[in-house]
Order: structure tokens, then C-alpha cells, then sequence
């Protein structure tokens, strides 16, 4: 079988993600949790509400 290391990142606001270089990819945003949280999550969940 052919293993890929995954590797362990620290992203810029200090939080954790992992990093498969075969895809050159991270699972988690590389900007960190908490930017990632409020685009994921805030901005795109206010977007989706009409306002009143």
C-alpha cells in the first residue's frame, strides 16, 4: 500500500489544521478557526436571512 504523511499545521491565528501535501491541500482553513467559523458560519448565515 502507498501511505501519505498528513501533516500537523499551525494556522495564523494559532489554532490546528492538517496538511496533505500529495493534494496540496489543508483541511481547515490556513487563516484560522475563528475566520473560518464567522465566514462558514456568521457571514454566509446572515446572508441567508432576508432583513426585515
Amino acid at each position: 500500500m502507498n501511505y501519505h504523511a498528513i501533516e500537523h499545521k499551525i494556522t495564523l491565528d494559532g489554532s490546528s489544521t492538517l496538511y496533505a501535501p500529495q493534494y496540496n491541500q489543508h483541511y481547515h482553513s490556513v487563516h484560522g478557526a475563528l475566520n473560518e467559523s464567522m465566514h462558514v458560519f456568521i457571514q454566509a448565515g446572515l446572508k441567508a436571512v432576508p432583513p426585515e
